[in-house]
């Protein structure tokens, strides 16, 4: 008497991360497909890659960050550095101008990194106590 050893069953189940679909063959065997799931808006698939979906920011003149050009995208690290590196204030003049002021005042885009200079004119002394700027009449006329 020969007895026939039972097949043994695979199951192959999806895990985190992961999809599995199955196709039975002409053949009666069954092919798997094994597949990464992606959100679609941060990570996708690509010829069969795992790929990131990346923008890049709007850029702007006025030295505020832009909107991402693909909102909910990631961004790489050389994008964040451009926007930081973009980013920026503005400074302008405003009063009474100096003799020897040239023109209108002008809006200045002051971008991060960049260095501000503060310089006492004539009659005028310049005190900075850590990021406070005190600017003085030098004479200590009463007005």
């Amino acid at each position: 008497m020969r007895i026939k050893p039972k097949r043994a069953a695979t199951k192959l189940v999806a895990g985190d991360g992961v999809t599995v679909e199955s196709e039975q063959l002409a053949d009666k065997s069954t092919e798997y497909t094994v597949s990464a799931k992606t959100d679609g808006a941060t990570m996708t698939t690509v010829g069969g890659a795992i790929a990131a979906n990346t923008t890049t920011f709007n850029t702007t003149t006025d030295g505020a960050v832009g909107a991402p050009v693909t909102p909910g995208a990631l961004v790489t690290a050389e994008t964040v550095q451009s926007a930081i590196n973009s980013a920026g204030f503005n400074v302008i003049g405003a009063g009474n101008k100096a003799a020897d002021q040239s023109g209108d005042f002008g809006k200045q885009l002051v971008k991060a990194g960049n260095t501000v200079t503060f310089e006492a004119g004539d009659n005028l002394t310049l005190k900075q106590d850590g990021a406070t700027l005190y600017l003085c009449d030098s004479q200590r006329r009463k007005l």
